[in-house]
């Protein structure tokens, strides 16, 4: 018992020793006409170890970011670092979300699909419905929609970055309609080059889809190398969602 409490000890902190900077995605809520959408970002940097968020608030029918703010919280003046809860709002002050009509946690939308981060499954399907209570009864025809990424390998975004880890990948997001609404297929982004924000993304993942009025958003979380190992942020795609017609 005592050999397999060391060697259990051992392999966590080797895990640990590997572990990037994992992001948690907050939601923050959409404004009262649905326009405007904001999220952010919150953790620990691997590197320095001080508490940080960022926030983004995105138009949600021109899937185009309009805001941000970022805050880092340090040991400067010896004062305490605080927590990441602190650097959140922080954020949310400095963002003055008031000039968007968002008032956070007031305005969350509707969650349509949500994949936990612990969720590595590769046989998850990125489906959703709009309608609720979809399997079984008259509601099994309910039209379904799939969330489909496709990925193009590229340079990374900034120049002089070690590319170890392998090429980056563009995104192209797509929702495509299944069973009763098979044909139905809406592109929401496609690069066509990487920004600088997201320099290196190396894989991306389906975490959230929600929608308020007529406005989607999918939460995307992508890797990108760290310090410590690959770190997880987040980005997100939305549009105007034109359901299938019955």
């Amino acid at each position: 018992m005592k050999h397999f409490f060391i060697t259990l000890t051992f392999l966590l902190c080797v895990t640990i020793s590997h572990a990037g900077d994992f992001a948690e995605f907050r939601s923050i809520g959409f404004s009262e006409s649905g326009q405007y959408y904001s999220f952010a970002q919150i953790g620990i940097h691997d590197g320095s170890g001080f508490p940080y968020a960022e926030l983004w608030v995105i138009d949600v029918l021109k899937n185009e970011q309009v805001a941000t703010s970022s805050i880092e919280l340090n040991d400067e003046n010896d004062e305490a670092v605080g927590t990441v809860e602190q650097a959140l709002k922080k954020a949310i002050e400095a963002a003055k979300l008031e000039r968007f009509s968002i008032k956070s946690n007031e305005n969350p939308g509707s969650d349509l699909l949500i994949h936990l981060p612990t969720d590595h499954s590769t046989f998850t399907d990125n489906v959703f419905s709009l309608e609720p209570g979809i399997d079984g009864g008259a509601s099994g025809i309910a039209a379904k929609y799939k969330v489909i990424l496709d990925t193009t390998e590229t340079k990374p975004a900034l120049k002089d970055i070690p590319t170890d880890f392998g090429p980056a990948k563009m995104l192209k997001l797509s929702i495509a309609g299944i069973e009763e609404a098979s044909g139905t297929v809406q592109i929401l982004q496609e690069d066509k080059r990487l920004p600088k924000s997201r320099a290196y993304p190396l894989e991306y993942s389906v975490r959230q889809v929600t929608t308020f009025k007529d406005g989607l958003v999918v939460i995307i979380s992508y890797t990108t190398p760290g310090f410590e190992g690959p770190d997880v942020r987040y980005m997100a795609i939305s549009g105007k969602f034109t359901p299938a017609q019955k």
